[in-house]
C-alpha cells in the first residue's frame, strides 16, 4: 500500500483482530520477503499458524515463493481500506495543504494503533479482551 507514494506494509491477523503497519524502502520483492517472513516468524511465538495471506497486487510478485513454503496468498484490500480511511479522515482534518514525510509516517502508525485498541464485534476478539 502506498500512501503520498511512501510505501508501507499493512498485516491484519484475522484470528486475533491485530494490525500492523510497517513503513518499507520499496516495492521490491526482497523487501516485501524480508518483512513478511518477519510476520511468518512471530505469529507461531504465540501459537497462530499462518495458512492464507489476503492482499492486494503489492504481494503478486512473492506468490509463488510463499507457495513454495505452504502459505496461499489470495487477493482482497478489505481491511487496507479501512485502515486508509482512518488515515484519510485524519489528514484531511489538519489544515496543511501538504503534509511533511515523517508525519504521515507517524499518522499511518497512529490510525493502527486505534484500530487495535477498539473491541471488535467479532466474538473470538472478545473472548480475547
Amino acid at each position: 500500500m502506498n500512501i503520498n507514494k511512501i510505501p508501507f506494509i499493512f498485516t491484519r491477523s484475522s484470528t486475533i483482530l491485530f494490525g500492523t503497519i510497517e513503513m518499507i524502502k520499496d516495492n521490491r520483492r526482497a523487501t516485501i520477503m524480508k518483512f513478511l517472513k518477519q510476520v511468518i516468524n512471530t505469529y507461531p511465538g504465540i501459537g497462530i499458524k499462518i495458512r492464507h495471506i489476503l492482499r492486494d497486487r503489492q504481494f503478486d510478485c512473492i506468490r509463488k515463493e510463499m507457495e513454495v513454503i505452504g502459505i496461499n496468498v489470495n487477493t482482497t484490500a478489505h481491511n487496507e481500506k479501512d485502515c486508509r480511511e482512518r488515515i484519510r479522515e485524519t489528514t484531511n482534518t489538519l489544515s496543511f495543504k501538504q503534509l511533511p514525510y515523517s508525519l504521515i509516517v507517524e499518522i499511518s502508525y497512529n490510525a493502527v494503533f486505534w484500530m487495535n485498541c477498539f473491541p471488535h464485534k467479532n466474538e473470538h476478539a472478545m473472548l480475547i479482551t
